[in-house]
């Protein structure tokens, strides 16, 4: 009851629900594959407890992201409808985590029959699409340590936690539409000031709201 979806509903609701078949409960061991990325959405899934990895590659398998997300989590429910039927990401159990899985038809009968669920959904997906229509018009300063913070941050799900960002320098540089040298010593000084840390091909971020509190005072 406590999970964005059913907020607001009684127990009687969610008595009913689980007596229908309508939600499945599954707790999954770590390491299992929750959804993969181009995968037709055909249900929602919900992680109630535990964390999950999240991870997506460009278009042109030239970089890609790794994070980690904490429950309560609503996976890509704004993937189920609309134009582009597919998740976006892969989705990995990170140890022991418990979902709440409801197959699409069973969404859509759920919203027919209870409001209350049907106006927690749609605000769970148009808040995402206001994020997201919001993030064009952010101001992106010059500095380069200000580029390297928004290219990060602007491809996460969530703006806190762990990320790893499996990109080359060149390919950042190219990105970023500066010098590969400038890019590489940028990153140096961040590892100084305790952003991020480095290793061949990753850079590896332990706390993306920390280092977003950083760069607004670096600014």
């Amino acid at each position: 009851m406590s999970l964005p979806l059913f907020l607001g509903m009684s127990r009687n609701d969610i008595h009913d629900m689980l007596r229908q078949g309508m939600i499945d409960c599954p707790v999954l061991p770590g390491d299992t594959l929750v959804a993969g990325e181009g995968e037709l959405c055909r249900r929602l899934i919900i992680l109630a407890k535990g964390s999950i990895q999240a991870s997506a590659t460009a278009d042109d398998h030239g970089y890609s992201i790794e994070e980690w997300v904490e429950a309560p989590h609503v996976i890509q429910p704004e993937r189920m409808f609309g134009l582009t039927n597919r998740f976006s990401r892969t989705f990995t159990t990170h140890g022991t985590a418990t979902l709440v899985v409801i197959d699409k038809a069973d969404v859509v009968r759920m919203s027919d029959l209870y409001q209350i669920f049907r106006i927690n959904l749609l605000n769970v997906i148009s808040t995402h699409a206001q994020r997201l229509a919001r993030m064009p018009w952010r101001h992106t300063v010059g500095d380069l340590r200000q580029r390297i913070v928004a290219f990060i941050a602007s491809r996460c799900l969530t703006p806190t936690g762990e990320k790893h960002l499996l990109v080359k320098r060149d390919r950042l540089a190219a990105e970023l539409a500066s010098n590969e040298r400038y890019v590489s010593d940028e990153l140096r000084r961040m590892h100084e000031d305790g952003l991020l840390r480095t290793k061949r091909g990753c850079i590896i971020v332990d706390s993306l709201e920390y280092m977003l509190r950083h760069a607004a005072r670096h600014d």
